[in-house]
């Protein structure tokens, strides 16, 4: 699997960039809504398979393997020509309007601390999560709807030739809003800090795993890593930054040493405003 002159060139500039080094110029790329892509076609008059990052040469590219909890089918609850009503291996139901730009969370099987605490994931180096086409929530429901996407393995090996490519996980927040809710989680943070931070732990192994499954699965394929979840808004957190230091940063940091260990850089994607998180990272030893 050759790689061409330019996507060395690229996978030189963001590992420079990564390790504050002055590269040939900063790396550019972006995260691109289905529905702008779908617009940018349109005005530009391109092809129906035209990308932006093979348009604009962006420099790298972030791939997403199958991370819901319960590897499963979508369970079709109604399904017409307007809208489709699934239940995802996140164990939520969602609504999806083919005319809306994002889908709406209905209804979460697990609506108590009780349940949350009882909850078995499947297992995260179970080989369907990398190697077999499928559903899964992250990449068939958001501003687009798919079913059955490829297997993780096979785009990574066809974006691999131009771009460097990167893996990704979700952080323990991003599960928990996917899995019972931002209401719920906020309030059970709030209600039930240390049964909630029990079950944030027993999520971040779960995750930790996954990421060394991932990594073990692209048998070096991978140019890189980004550990991703909103925990922020405009202005601030969305929750208590002491309580993302208690509990979700040593998660991060795990993931981010298993990175390491493998030479794979990594990007840290919190959403928002994560200054009052971001700006006390070296005083624990995080090196992103």
């Amino acid at each position: 699997m050759n790689r061409t002159a330019n996507c060395l060139a690229k996978i030189e500039r963001m590992n420079k960039a990564l390790n504050h080094q002055e590269p040939d110029r900063v790396p550019i790329s972006d995260f691109f809504w289905g529905s702008f892509i779908r617009r940018w076609r349109e005005e530009l008059k391109l092809p129906e398979d035209a990308s932006p990052y093979n348009y604009y040469d962006l420099d790298w590219i972030v791939t997403t393997p199958n991370m819901d909890p319960f590897i499963r089918p979508f369970e079709t609850v109604r399904e017409n020509n307007e809208e489709v009503v699934i239940k995802t291996g996140f164990l939520a139901t969602i609504r999806k309007r083919f005319d809306f730009p994002m889908p709406e969370w209905i209804a979460f099987d697990t609506d108590t601390i009780e349940k949350l605490e009882n909850l078995v994931f499947d297992d995260p180096a179970d080989p369907r999560r990398f190697f077999s086409a499928g559903d899964n929530q992250i990449a068939g429901v958001g501003d687009g709807f798919e079913r059955n996407s490829q297997p993780w393995i096979d785009t990574v090996r066809k974006l691999r030739p131009d771009f460097p490519v990167y893996g990704s996980i979700i952080e323990c927040s991003e599960c928990l809003t996917r899995l019972i809710g931002q209401e719920n989680f906020l309030f059970w943070l709030g209600m039930y800090p240390d049964r909630l931070g029990s079950v944030i732990n027993r999520i971040g192994q779960f995750y930790l795993d996954s990421t060394r499954a991932q990594i073990k699965a692209a048998e070096g394929l991978l140019d890189g890593f980004v550990i991703w979840g909103d925990v922020a808004y405009k202005n601030s957190m969305l929750f208590d930054p002491e309580y993302w230091r208690e509990y979700f940063r040593p998660w991060v940091k795990e993931i981010i040493d298993e990175c390491h260990r493998h030479n794979l850089p990594v990007i840290y994607y919190g959403c928002g405003n994560v200054n009052a998180i971001l700006l006390k990272l070296g005083e624990y030893d995080i090196e992103i």
